[in-house]
């Protein structure tokens, strides 16, 4: 993808899903698809496509999503 195209795009990830119907403690986006938590695989394709990305998360999946997301990095 052209350097141009990738900085016109805005990714907005909603990664708010508290995973209740899923009876789990768990965040749902926290959940391993293949190993890899599922708001991680949005992750990483979104940074080939975008390099402005906003994760819009609930209050109470914040705090572990933040720390996912400081381990990422």
């Amino acid at each position: 993808m052209k350097n141009q195209a990738k900085k016109t795009i805005h990714t907005i990830i909603l990664a708010a899903g508290m995973g209740t119907r899923m009876v789990s403690e768990k965040s749902k986006v926290l959940h391993c698809v293949s190993g890899v938590p599922m708001v991680e695989i949005v992750l990483n394709l979104a940074r080939q496509i975008s390099t402005k990305i906003t994760i819009i998360t609930s209050s109470e999946n914040n705090p572990q999503i933040q720390k996912l997301l400081e381990n990422m990095c």
